[in-house]
């Protein structure tokens, strides 16, 4: 039988680690061919459409791209590049322990979003997984000129991914950072277009409001932090507001 190269640890379960947080999801990724990982588990099944994923049982398998160094710069962002090989050793991207430490969320690499336009949403989905992490100016950036350049990217992802994103930051400590760092890098359309212009529109009268229907939407969404059914329905339900005419505002 064909020996495998080598079975690593990946992602967010080495990110977590470090950082002395709880490990949820390990994932695991090998080296070597697709041949010798079925000789190893002829049950395997190929899922991920043009990914090298594998399916064994409930347990999900990746082939890395090339030898691990270069895999680490496929992935999404810095601090999710990093990886324990069987012995324990870390290989990671250039700049992973740099990012962990000064929590900065940083694209792996130049051509990250056109590689899987999802990552859009990772970028916020992480900013409100770990609120004490910012987003570094390029990234922002990078964001901006693909929604910009390539809209129909974006549009064009299956609901259920983006959907799975949404869900996960709902569940975050601070789920309104999702739909901040979106409205900063200019990203909310086309997934939360009807968010876009509620910025600029009050979201009461006063005394009891005294800012936007946006900030004051995304106050009550954090206050729902950790639920996301509650969250969703905080997220939505001044919606109406974005619709009122102009002229009977801020009622």
């Amino acid at each position: 039988m064909t020996r495998m190269t080598q079975w690593y640890v990946v992602g967010g379960a080495v990110r977590d680690l470090l950082l002395g947080r709880k490990v949820h999801d390990v994932d695991i990724s090998f080296s070597g061919s697709a041949e010798s990982f079925l000789q190893r588990f002829p049950g395997a099944r190929k899922a991920g459409g043009n990914l090298s994923i594998w399916l064994v049982g409930p347990d999900e398998f990746t082939a890395l791209e090339g030898g691990p160094e270069q895999d680490m710069f496929t992935r999404d962002l810095t601090v999710n590049a990093a990886a324990f090989d069987a012995e324990g050793r870390l290989v990671a991207h250039p700049l992973f322990l740099e990012d962990l430490e000064r929590k900065t969320l940083r694209l792996a690499s130049t051509d990250a979003l056109a590689r899987d336009p999802l990552r859009v949403f990772r970028v916020a989905r992480f900013a409100a997984t770990l609120p004490g992490f910012s987003v570094e100016p390029s990234t922002l950036e990078a964001m901006r000129a693909f929604a910009r350049e390539n809209p129909e990217d974006l549009a064009a992802l299956p609901a259920e991914r983006v959907g799975r994103e949404v869900l996960r930051a709902l569940s975050s400590p601070a789920p309104s950072r999702f739909f901040l760092v979106l409205r900063e890098a200019e990203c909310l359309s086309p997934w939360f277009r009807e968010l876009a212009p509620a910025a600029d529109i009050p979201a009461g009268p006063r005394p009891w409001h005294d800012n936007s229907v946006l900030d004051h939407t995304l106050e009550v969404v954090d206050r729902c932090a950790g639920h996301p059914l509650a969250a969703w329905m905080a997220l939505c339900h001044d919606l109406g507001k974005i619709r009122t005419d102009a002229s009977i505002l801020p009622h």
